[in-house]
């Protein structure tokens, strides 16, 4: 993503000193814009699964601590 963003930010100066065409430019600007936006979205995925594994993983510990204490009576 941070080479996106870099990315990004050369294409813009480029256009700012004229050295580059407008529709490269916007071709270019569109591509990495959605590039970046698609990785968000896996981004946003990946973060809403850890965090269904750590509720799993909390709950699973709750059961084995419940199991040890019933095998101690």
């Amino acid at each position: 993503m941070q080479q996106l963003k870099s990315n990004l930010k050369e294409l813009v100066n480029l256009k700012l000193r004229n050295q580059i065409d407008e529709i490269i430019y916007n071709e270019e600007t569109n591509r990495l814009s959605t590039k970046l936006n698609e990785l968000r979205q896996q981004m946003l995925i990946l973060e809403e699964e850890e965090d269904q594994n750590e509720k799993i993983k909390e709950r699973v510990d709750e059961i084995i601590q419940v199991l040890a204490l019933i095998d101690h009576c």
